[in-house]
């Protein structure tokens, strides 16, 4: 289940684009140097080329998904 948008921290909701470079790029990625910092600006400079997937794994017989993820969240 994602986190819907939190007004007392401001984040956007988990995993939308917003998120993606509010929090992951602009607040996590882009102070810890290096490659990090590199990727971040990566991701910032090529906003229309950024996707999202999710993999999970089944434990019942551990078959893996990688799925997109749509635009289209709900809260």
């Amino acid at each position: 289940m994602l986190n819907a948008a939190n007004e007392n921290t401001g984040l956007p909701t988990q995993m939308s684009m917003d998120w993606v470079f509010e929090h992951v790029a602009n607040k996590k990625l882009i102070f810890q140097g290096g490659e990090k910092t590199k990727l971040a600006n990566a991701m910032i400079k090529n906003k229309n080329k950024v996707e999202r997937f999710v993999f999970a794994i089944d434990k019942t017989d551990g078959s893996g998904y990688f799925t997109k993820l749509s635009n289209e969240f709900k809260n």
